[in-house]
This record gives structure tokens, sequence and C-alpha cells, in this order.
């Protein structure tokens, strides 16, 4: 869930700090990504929509993206062009956090069609729709 207050934003947001927009492993791995505020209206639409069928629902935006492309969408809506991109290596990431490593380079591309023909629609569909909101230019 991408929220300037927590979840994955937060963390890939760190190192952006200090001008690095870190790329991990390949960055070729899918992410499956939701703006906190398309979360709350699929939460709000599952409550007050009783036609919706029983099941599971994917709650992810319409367009997955890959792990490089996030961050430097989030880097460029943040920064412009005052950021410098760093691939960190699987190897050093395997280093650095063991097992863990694993879970940070997987690769998800769930689909939100499901709810889609339902008529629910995203307010942030694209990722870098999504950035432009969660990081204003000022």
């Amino acid at each position: 869930m991408l929220s300037p207050d927590g979840g994955a934003l937060k963390e890939f947001y760190k190192p952006l700090r200090f001008g690095f927009a870190t790329i991990l492993g390949s960055g070729e791995q899918y992410i499956s990504w939701i703006h906190i505020q398309d979360m709350v209206r699929l939460y709000f639409n599952a409550i007050v929509n009783t036609d919706l069928e029983s099941g599971p629902y994917n709650a992810v935006a319409p367009f997955p993206v890959k792990h490089k492309t996030l961050v430097l969408a989030m880097a460029h809506a943040a920064k412009g062009r005052s950021f410098i991109p760093l691939p960190v290596p699987s190897f050093a990431l395997k280093i650095a956090l063991g097992e863990m490593s694993v879970e940070v380079l997987k690769s998800v591309k769930a689909s939100s069609e499901k709810i889609q023909q339902t008529g629910f629609q995203f307010s942030y569909p694209t990722i870098d729709k999504a950035m432009e909101q969660l990081f204003p230019k000022k």
C-alpha cells in the first residue's frame, strides 16, 4: 500500500532523503501496489455494496509495475531530477538481510479485474498518478 505515513513507500523513500533512489536486485520484479485512498474506497465499497460476490478480491491497482519503475516514479515525483539511481545487487541484499532478502526480491503481479468488473473505478490507477498525489509539487 502506498501511503506517506507507512507501508512500503515509507521504506522505499528512506534512501531518497539522502538523494539515492535504491533499486533492489535487478529491479525487474513486479510489485502490485495500491494507493491508500483507493484502499479505503475498496473497503467502503465492500461494506456498502451488497451485490458483491463472496470470496477474495485483490486490493491492488490495475497496473502493477516493476520495482525500478516504482522507485524512479517516486524519485521523480519527490525530487524532480535531484537524485542518483543506486542499484543494490541481490548478493548485497542477501548479505545485509539474510533470508529476508527473498521477500524484498519477490515478484508479484496480482490482478484487480474482479473488483473492476463490479464497476469500481480507481482514483489512482497508474503509478505516476499515485506518486503525483503523494508527492505534490511545492
